[in-house]
């Protein structure tokens, strides 16, 4: 499978051909200009042979130019501004006195040049050719003796100078535009690792939540099948027991019409049990898939909150726990959906009855000058700070923080919180570990509060 080049990785590489780029342009302008400069030199003292040479190296430059601009590839470039160059720094190091002269300098420089414009290869090759050179200068000078040096003796002085100046003037243009260049694709490369890095943590930190998600999934599918289990085995099995003794003849014993009412009480409320959960399991999916609707009414809410402490007052029985109501002092009309509200309050009151296990629990409503508040207060376990994050994903479940068994699937909060979201409002939750907690829904007054009439049957039949 081929690598795909991430956008930083393009950044870097266009940062390197950029840098390359302006290197080499600098290098052919400032190799060029000196190349000028010299043959106007050897024009004055009418040296022949030098003013060729050098134009030879100022023409190479500028075709080396044109071929940049034209996107022609960086050692063809080299190689041909090296060529002209390499002329004209040959027929000076020998018109100047040759190994003893100061010409011999542009030799060894533009060596070195030539690696810095055209790289590793290109720069070997011109070194080589440096080297062949020098070599060859030297046994020429040894059975020849050394070339004369063509420059007039009255300028010799300067002309020596100019050269030495003239090579250390396009050594240090060329080594700073190397250096000023390459700190730019540092400074690239270094925001390219920044970004591999958080990258790179980013990936950690999705996988570890994937991994998480898929946790809680799990636990969430062992918890929904032990709670399809639960009520599914009692309504088998009372059935089958009702079924095994139908056809026996009336009997009048004491207990036994008892024992038949209760096996029935509990096929129905098991059987209450599972349309609750599989209803419940069916408004997520609706919520997930956005096909859920909201019928919003007129609605009292303090009447609505009664009517939700009066359906759990059986569990509160069940639990030995006392739940209590405290109604906001004036009368509140809210326009929501009555029957999803009533779902969102009855739930949270269960929650709270399942996790405390000595107190009570209130419920309560409010305004706070924004929103309608309608609480559910608890004396129960709380919450641990590190799981407040994740209290309303879908497979999230508290039912190991309490020492007495809890039918939990992780739903109903997950539910609630999408409930309300969809009444344009939000939950809050105000807890601390082995004090309780405080689950307060806000419903925004500008778009709820309502004064015409209020249906308080829909409160009853929602």
């Amino acid at each position: 499978m081929p690598h795909l080049i991430s956008k930083h990785e393009q950044a870097l590489i266009r940062s390197r051909e950029d840098r390359a780029h302006r290197v080499l342009h600098t290098s052919l302008i400032t190799m060029g200009c000196v190349c000028l400069f010299f043959a106007f030199r050897a024009w004055q003292a009418d040296i022949s042979v030098r003013i060729f040479s050098l134009m030879t190296g100022a023409v190479a430059c500028f075709v080396a130019l044109y071929l940049l601009k034209r996107a022609y590839s960086k050692t063809l470039i080299a190689h041909v501004a090296m060529a002209g160059v390499m002329v004209a720094a040959s027929f000076s190091f020998y018109s100047s006195g040759g190994l003893m002269g100061a010409g011999i300098g542009w030799v060894f420089i533009l060596a070195a040049v030539s690696g810095l414009i055209g790289g590793r290869k290109v720069g070997l090759i011109w070194f080589s050719y440096s080297a062949i050179l020098l070599i060859g200068s030297a046994f020429y000078e040894y059975r020849f003796g050394a070339p004369p040096d063509l420059t007039p003796v009255a300028n010799q002085f300067w002309q020596n100078r100019i050269q030495l100046l003239g090579q250390l003037i396009l050594m240090a243009v060329i080594t700073v535009a190397f250096l000023r260049h390459s700190a730019d694709a540092d400074q690239v490369a270094e925001d390219h690792i920044q970004q591999l890095d958080k990258e790179v943590a980013e990936r950690e930190t999705a996988q570890n939540e994937a991994h998480r998600a898929n946790q809680a999934k799990s636990e969430f599918l062992a918890s929904m099948s032990h709670e399809l289990r639960t009520p599914l085995n009692s309504i088998i099995g009372f059935s089958s027991h009702l079924i095994r003794h139908r056809d026996d003849p009336p009997d009048d014993r004491p207990g036994v019409k008892e024992r038949r009412a209760a096996a029935l009480d509990c096929i129905h409320n098991n059987g209450q049990m599972l349309l609750n959960l599989i209803n419940e399991l069916l408004d997520l999916s609706k919520l997930e898939s956005g096909g859920l609707e909201m019928v919003k009414s007129p609605v009292s809410l303090n009447e609505l909150l009664e009517f939700c402490v009066r359906d759990m007052q059986g569990m509160a029985l069940e639990h030995q726990l006392h739940l209590g109501f405290q109604g906001w002092h004036e009368p509140i009309s809210v326009n929501v959906d009555g029957g999803r509200l009533r779902q969102v309050v009855n739930n949270l009151i269960s929650n709270a009855l399942k996790f405390t296990e000595q107190g009570e629990v209130s419920v309560y409503s409010a305004m706070d000058g924004e929103n309608i508040v309608i609480g559910v207060k608890d004396t129960g376990v709380g919450i641990e700070a590190d799981q407040l994050e994740n209290l309303f994903d879908v497979y999230n479940n508290l039912s190991s923080r309490v020492r007495k068994p809890v039918q939990s699937t992780g739903l109903g909060l997950s539910l609630c919180a999408k409930l309300v979201e969809l009444h344009g409002g939000k939950i809050e939750v105000d807890t601390e570990a082995g004090k309780g907690s405080d689950f307060r829904v806000l419903l925004p007054i500008e778009t709820t509060l309502n004064h015409s009439h209020v249906n308080t049957e829909q409160l009853v039949n929602g």
